[in-house]
Formats: structure tokens, sequence, C-alpha cells
């Protein structure tokens, strides 16, 4: 007999991959939401605001749970909901960009210590909201994650690019890290976790590529005729390119977020996480590009692109 689980804000990228893994499982499992997109096949359905539940919807929410998940925290209000649910354990999606990563080449281990004034300050009131819980917590800090669906497009950029048959700009350096986790991994963590008695925090993230590698295994997996052209970062930065927002993925040497791109997992390692080859997270990407063919709206254009190129010679 499965857990009776809920998740709290199951129906967004990573939440629907974390219910469909949960009903996999065998669970028992309940969506808490807005409402605003449909439920996994499997799941049952509460509608509310987490904010601003009403008496019924609370009456629903504290009928009991073996486990909460919750994906969607940002605030510590957040949170004041959170505090009236009855559970035995709850597991809190936190990220990895809460660390003070100032001054270090990589994120060692969960040990480093956060930092209260980066943009996920919120993400940290969550985390000491969740520890004083009287439910075990279990905060789960992930990395830069990736998949089929993946609203943030970080991914689907470069394979944007790869498929197009025209000239690249690549402003990262080959040898800068890339750290990409595939949603359903994450999720089949989290499943795995509802019945389990880890507490504390636990870094999830990929293993770490080059971004040479990464940009080859798209070539070999597209079979695009773009060809990439690695710029200067300096050159590209001088022009007011954006990192990471116009270019995904790509950080420059100095960036204080750089050692993100290199988290210590071996606290997840150890509890049984496992991450399928980054080849198969981009053949599954380039499968779902293909019928989608999303584009983000903050993506370097591709006038911009080639204009880039032409000054430097590369198109």
């Amino acid at each position: 007999m499965g857990a009776r689980v809920l998740v709290i804000g199951g129906t967004g990228f990573i939440g629907s991959h974390v219910v469909a893994a949960c009903v996999d499982r065998g669970h028992d499992v309940t969506v808490f939401s807005r409402g605003r997109r449909p439920v996994t096949p499997g799941a049952a359905s509460i509608v509310g605001d987490r904010r601003r539940p009403g008496p019924a919807t609370r009456a629903d929410l504290e009928t009991g749970w073996d486990t909460v998940i919750d994906t969607c925290a940002h605030t510590a209000v957040d949170m004041d909901v959170s505090q009236s649910i009855p559970a035995q354990r709850y597991l809190l999606l936190s990220t990895c960009g809460i660390y003070q990563a100032a001054g270090l080449s990589r994120i060692a281990d969960e040990s480093v210590p956060v930092n209260m004034h980066s943009v996920a300050r919120g993400k940290v009131q969550c985390e000491r909201r969740a520890a004083l819980l009287p439910a075990q917590s279990l905060v789960v800090r992930l990395g830069v994650v990736t998949g089929p669906d993946d609203p943030s497009g970080r991914a689907a950029y470069w394979i944007d690019r790869a498929l197009r048959g025209t000239g690249v700009l690549v402003p990262a350096r080959p040898d800068q890290p890339v750290q990409l986790v595939d949603v359903r991994d994450v999720a089949g963590f989290l499943a795995a976790m509802v019945d389990s008695e880890h507490t504390g925090v636990v870094n999830v993230a990929g293993s770490i590529t080059l971004f040479a590698e990464f940009i080859d295994l798209i070539r070999a997996a597209g079979h695009g005729e773009s060809e990439f052209h690695w710029a200067p970062e300096q050159f590209v930065l001088a022009r007011g390119v954006r990192p990471w927002q116009e270019v995904p993925l790509w950080l420059p040497t100095d960036h204080p977020f750089r050692a993100h791109l290199r988290t210590g997992t071996d606290r997840a390692t150890q509890m049984g996480f496992v991450d399928r080859p980054l080849s198969a997270t981009i053949a599954d990407l380039i499968s779902w590009y293909r019928t989608h063919r999303y584009r983000h709206p903050h993506w370097l254009t591709l006038d911009r692109e080639q204009a880039l190129l032409r000054s430097i010679g590369g198109s």
C-alpha cells in the first residue's frame, strides 16, 4: 500500500513529473494547486491558493498525510499553510542558487554557507520555516533542471541554434562547466524519498561536463549543420549581451555564480540518486523540440547574433 502524498504545486514543469513518479510508485497522490492546469492522471486534486486558503480548502488539507512534497514555496509567507498540514514527512524543493559562492571555485557540499542577500533569499526563509515544522523535513536543493517541456529553454536554446543551419555564437569558454539534471531523475528521487527516513539538506544536480562536450553532444544527436564559433567572452560582454538570460548556460569566468556550475552531490548519491547520461536527456530534448519548436522571448535574437558573428569574422 502506497503512502498518502500531498504535492503542493504539482502541475508545473517539475511538479507534474514529481506527481507522475509518485503515482508510478503506487502512492496515493493528491495535488494542491490553483487549478489553472490539469492534474496528472492518477492523482486527486484540491484547488485553492496556498496564501489564501478558504475554510473548505483547509479542511481538505488537514485530513492527514504521510508525506508532503512542496514544489512551489518561494517566500516565508508561502510556508504559513504548511504549518497547519498534518504530515509525518515534509519534502521541500529549494535551489543550489542560495549558496554564498563568491570566491569559491565549486560548491563542495551542503555545508557551504547560504547567502541571505541572493536572489533566492526567499528560499532560505522557506528552508528555515521547514526546519521548524513538526514533520521530519528534507530540503532538496536543486541544480539546473532540464528535460522535455522545460519552460526555461536553457538547453533548448542550443538545440535551436544547432538545428537552424546558421552560424552560432558561443561566448562561453570551451572548458566552462555545465551541470544539468534531468527532471525525470529529480522526480524519481523525490518519489523514493517519500517513504525514506532521510532528513536535513541534500544537493541534487547532474554530472559535470564541459561546454565543448555539451555542444558536441547536441551536434551529434541533432545532426544539424550549424557552425559553432567560439567568441571571446569579454568581446561579447562589451557589446551588452547578458549571460544566462540572452545566452543560456553561459556564465563568464569571473561571475560570482560560476561555482554553482560545479556543485557537489555526494550525499544525494549516497541516498540513491542516479542521473541518466546527459546524451540521453539531450536526445529526448531534441525530439521534444522538433515537435514544439519552443523559443524563449529572452533569447539573443538571430539578427543580433549574426551581427556579432560578422563583427568577429564568423559568418
